[in-house]
């Protein structure tokens, strides 16, 4: 099992994330996700990832799901373009 992960959204934006990862993370499993699926694909993987990485999908900080992100025992980047993400100060 690859020790990182990327979950996108299953768009033309979130395709170009995947395709940069499989570039520069060539052994990442990657997970195309739409909003309705995206909590339970990651939840179901939160524990078995060192990395996870999140790009397209927009979480607002008073999501529960993103504090169960936080409390994750791996390393989290988070990316997104979305205006719905800014309340985020540490969002890269």
């Amino acid at each position: 099992m690859s020790h990182r992960a990327m979950f996108t959204h299953n768009d033309l934006d979130g395709l170009t994330c995947a395709l940069l990862a499989r570039v520069a993370m060539p052994g990442a499993d990657i997970f195309f996700c739409d909003y309705t699926g995206f909590p339970e694909t990651l939840r179901a993987r939160l524990d078995r990832y060192e990395e996870i990485w999140i790009a397209d999908i927009s979480l607002k900080a008073d999501d529960p799901l993103m504090a169960e992100v936080q409390a994750a025992d791996a390393e989290i980047f988070y990316f997104d373009h979305h205006a719905s993400s800014d309340d985020h100060p540490w969002m890269a």
